[in-house]
């Protein structure tokens, strides 16, 4: 079976199952088991598949129309155009958290003051923020925390692969109470669990009231769900902050597009300065600034 072919039937397969995106999905899969960009992947059409990659395909395609995301099925994902492992013990990169670590990047170099030396990540998960904020600061040490055992093992691993492991350190505990109560950090980063319980309760599907069954069904509970509202380890983060942050220290945090009044005016009357939530490029309130008075 030649692989323009092979590309079709995977695109229609997928299609009728309702994925969206349903091409592009069957092109990264092909060219990810075929160990080409699209360009080689053009430039094979007419050859053909061999049985056992064909085979591995098959799988993938049932697997994804069972609504496995396809990061998981690959077993990686890009972030900041860098290659991350992903398991289900940890979310799947996405571009609302590239977002929250531009926006950090931006402000900590845009403020013309000395760039941060030592970051805490809350939440590390795949290690990605923490090991892009490595990268992008070379002089940083940078503390990934997770609750998560799992989730550290595949943050090691990234941080390996991608030869920062003198530069970011994976802690396992229970957001800041797993540091001692000292005023060290330059900079904090953090993208919680900010999802309402109730809504990992509904069905999934489309809507606005409605998760993905890809996110819903299949990404780690503990590290989608916010309690109630959406919103307790949030508050657990801002109670404690103060021990950690230095004076003038940085806070960047994710929140969910409907936080934003709630997590400013938390962190104002906390005496926070230079408060502000930035819209992402959907135009969506994301990325809570706030910073320690001097």
């Amino acid at each position: 079976m030649r692989i323009a072919a092979v590309l079709e039937m995977a695109t229609d397969r997928l299609r009728q199952a309702g994925i969206p995106d349903a091409g592009l999905e069957a092109t990264i899969m092909l060219t990810h088991l075929l160990g080409v960009n699209r360009a080689g992947l053009i430039l094979t059409a007419d050859r053909a598949i061999e049985p056992a990659l064909l085979d591995t395909l098959e799988r993938w395609l049932g697997r994804r129309r069972e609504r496995e995301p396809l990061a998981y099925i690959l077993g990686e994902w890009e972030f900041w155009s860098l290659p991350f492992k992903v398991t289900n013990a940890v979310l799947i990169p996405r571009p609302e958290t590239e977002f929250l670590v531009e926006t950090a990047l931006r402000t900590v170099r845009d403020s013309g003051e000395k760039l941060p030396a030592l970051i805490a990540d809350l939440g590390i998960g795949s290690g990605a923020v923490a090991v892009v904020l490595a990268l992008e600061l070379p002089h940083a040490m940078v503390y990934g925390i997770d609750l998560s055992l799992a989730a550290l093992r595949v943050a090691r691993d990234n941080i390996k692969t991608h030869r920062v492991e003198d530069r970011v350190l994976p802690v396992n505990g229970d957001w800041l109470a797993a540091l001692r109560p000292e005023r060290l950090f330059d900079l904090v980063v953090s993208n919680p669990p900010y999802i309402a319980s109730p809504l990992l309760e509904r069905p999934w599907g489309p809507g606005a009231d409605r998760l993905q069954p890809e996110v819903g069904q299949y990404e780690p509970r503990q590290a989608l769900d916010g309690g109630r509202h959406g919103l307790e380890a949030i508050d657990r983060i801002a109670a404690d902050l103060h021990n950690h942050l230095k004076p003038g220290g940085w806070l960047f945090m994710e929140i969910g597009a409907d936080q934003g009044d709630y997590v400013a005016r938390l962190f104002r009357e906390l005496a926070y300065l230079e408060v502000m939530v930035h819209r992402d490029y959907a135009g969506l309130p994301r990325v809570l600034q706030a910073r320690q008075r001097q």
